[in-house]
C-alpha cells in the first residue's frame, strides 16, 4: 500500500497545479 507516496504526490500536485514535474 503506497498511501504516504500517494498523499505526497497529491499534495505536490495540488501545490503546483500548473507545474507537474512528476511525469
Amino acid at each position: 500500500m503506497e498511501t504516504t507516496e500517494h498523499l505526497k504526490i497529491t499534495i505536490m500536485t495540488r501545490s503546483e497545479k500548473p507545474r507537474l514535474r512528476l511525469n
